[in-house]
């Protein structure tokens, strides 16, 4: 009887090595696993960021080009006030102006693409610059939508991270 116990002792410390080994296998790949896990979400996070950078980038671009255009319909409106004959500074390249003598501050000739230039009043063109400040505005708030949408699944990655780093 003694050597059956021994047999059985020895049977069952064998199995509970295997047990052991087999658990420490496990935890051990589920280990590599969460890591793999936390190394993807990681990089899905870097690339949120770099669409995060671009969107800010986007956004910023809309508003120099709608603080841009609203300087011009000011400058429009100054323009109107000025009286035929005036002495005024005319731009002709980036800081380089000639001086020349207003004929009429009503009527405008704008640029419509490929060098051809098109009369205009001051108010339609001063609509015009609206117009393009309303549509360059609506693209922004659409920009702003997915920079909102975007932080948002950047928190959710983030969350998902420390769920997976406990």
């Amino acid at each position: 009887m003694p050597e059956k116990i021994r047999k059985d002792s020895r049977e069952n410390n064998k199995e509970d090595a295997n047990n052991k080994e087999n658990r420490n296998n496990k935890e051990y790949r589920d280990t590599k696993a969460k890591e793999e896990d936390l190394r993807k979400k990681y990089m899905q996070l870097q690339m949120l960021n770099q669409q995060l950078k671009q969107l800010q980038k986007q956004i910023q671009a809309f508003d120099s080009q709608i603080s841009d255009l609203e300087g011009v319909k000011n400058s429009l409106e100054e323009l109107e006030k000025t009286p035929a004959g005036t002495e005024i500074l005319v731009p002709v390249s980036g800081g380089i102006f000639a001086k020349a003598e207003l004929k009429d501050s009503k009527s405008l000739l704008v640029n419509v693409g490929a060098n051809i230039g098109v009369k205009k009043t001051s108010e339609q063109t001063k609509k015009m610059l609206s117009d393009q400040v309303n549509e360059i505005s609506d693209y922004k708030n659409k920009m702003r939508i997915k920079l909102d949408e975007l932080i948002g699944r950047m928190h959710a990655t983030e969350k998902e991270m420390e769920a997976l780093a406990q």
